[in-house]
């Protein structure tokens, strides 16, 4: 998926409230934030890191798009366990170091507590976009096999709560690997 994708996913969906977890310097949110903002929509960017967030305000200050923005610094699990916003639209692309103190938040782990921690924000229906999720290799490159095998390593968790609370959910196979699916709160027939 590339930046115009989101784009148009914002487009068409016309989300009200929109969260971006791991939202970095504000890239992704760049991109959907003219369509959600022309539907009279919300964003909430969240990311720990206090430069990121400063940039991530200056650069859509720059392009207008600012006033409808709320960036908080901080994890993604104290701000849903403290927010009672819903969303209708989340971007997930964060990612912590892999030799993070606690096992379970290594690397890409960290998806599987971040999402566990916005099912309960998230509105029926709400499309659920995460990036840097590679399980499937479709240029033969023997590059991306150890890309996979840590994906499917840290991933595991996560893409179990996705079977459980999205319906369908599927790989957009890129390079990067995408997931985009759709929030049921129930098990999907088709386990991704």
């Amino acid at each position: 998926m590339c930046s115009s994708d989101l784009a148009g996913l914002a487009q068409i969906r016309a989300p009200r409230h929109a969260l971006f977890l791991g939202s970095y310097y504000g890239y992704w949110a760049h991109w959907a934030a003219p369509a959600i903002v022309a539907a009279g929509g919300r964003i909430t960017l969240v990311d720990p890191d206090p430069a990121c967030c400063d940039l991530a305000r200056r650069n859509l200050a720059a392009n207008g798009l600012v006033a409808c923005v709320d960036i908080a610094v901080t994890r993604g699990e104290p701000y849903l366990a403290a927010s009672r916003d819903t969303y209708d639209f989340v971007v997930l692309d964060a990612e912590n170091p892999r030799d993070h103190a606690d096992a379970a938040q290594r690397g890409k782990r960290v998806y599987h507590s971040l999402t566990r921690a916005c099912l309960p924000h998230m509105a029926s229906g709400a499309l659920f976009v995460c990036h840097n999720i590679l399980f499937t290799d479709m240029t033969g490159d023997p590059a991306f096999a150890s890309v996979i095998a840590r994906n499917r390593d840290e991933l595991g968790p996560f893409a179990g709560l996705l079977a459980d609370a999205f319906g369908p959910f599927v790989e957009y196979r890129t390079t990067e690997g995408v997931g985009v699916g759709q929030f049921t709160g129930a098990p999907c027939a088709e386990r991704w």
